[in-house]
């Protein structure tokens, strides 16, 4: 059922058969704790690219409406050629045809003299509108920093109860191997035994759900600097 529901989230067909190729070790989650003091660039950041995006289209708004003061200057050139003739005068109606071709050429200059302000009032909303987003770019990184100081804390400790996790289940494990081969020589309980048993197998369980959280934290971390 768990690896139906898996399929059914990747999107991939139940006949299709899925294969884990990459292992979860508490060495590899070590070796990332190393790239906690890298900086964090806001770039990587795929709500920081937004903004950019946003910031270069309202610039480009204000460059527009500032041009618009500016006088337009356009050239253009027409040509026409037309034909008539008079009926009345042609014998049949066969008289020729007296063609006829005009040009006109020229130079036009548009230039605004007042538009009501609503130009000036176009720049003063964009000049706004870019302000808006320099403050959301602000708290947009404020909360990115908080994002990535906590994700780098909650990876530090994940790991280290990964480790005292790890610790607790070879004890655990060697307390269980320990005990049943005394029970094997006669020399203990059945009861002693299952209590060991017991032990290992909650240690166990800890041990899988600290690795769990560890590689969530990896996650969250690697989220926080965009690597995700």
């Amino acid at each position: 059922m768990s690896k139906s529901l898996l399929k059914n989230t990747l999107g991939i067909p139940q006949q299709d058969s899925v294969i884990l190729t990459e292992t979860l070790e508490i060495n590899q989650l070590q070796a990332d704790i190393l790239a906690l003091d890298e900086s964090l660039d806001y770039n990587n950041r795929s709500e920081i690219a937004a903004l950019e995006v946003a910031k270069k289209l309202q610039n480009l708004d204000l460059k527009r409406y500032k041009l618009s003061y500016l006088p337009t200057v356009a050239a253009f050139y027409q040509f026409q050629r037309s034909g008539q003739r008079n009926e009345s005068y042609a014998i049949g109606g066969n008289s020729p045809w007296f063609a006829y071709n005009t040009g006109l050429i020229g130079l036009s200059i548009n230039q605004t003299l007042f538009d009501g302000f609503q130009n000036k009032n176009r720049i003063q909303q964009v000049k706004l509108n870019i302000e808006k987003l320099e403050n959301s770019s602000s708290q947009l990184k404020q909360y990115i920093d908080l994002e990535n100081n906590i994700a780098k804390s909650s990876l530090r400790n994940a790991v280290l109860n990964l480790e005292v996790q790890k610790r607790n289940l070879e004890l655990a494990e060697s307390v269980f191997q320990s005990t049943t081969k005394k029970y094997q020589a006669g020399l203990g309980s059945s009861f002693e035994v299952i209590q060991t048993d017991t032990e290992y197998q909650r240690a166990s369980g800890s041990y899988f759900q600290a690795l769990y959280d560890a590689s969530i934290a990896k996650v969250n971390f690697y989220k926080s600097i965009g690597k995700l």
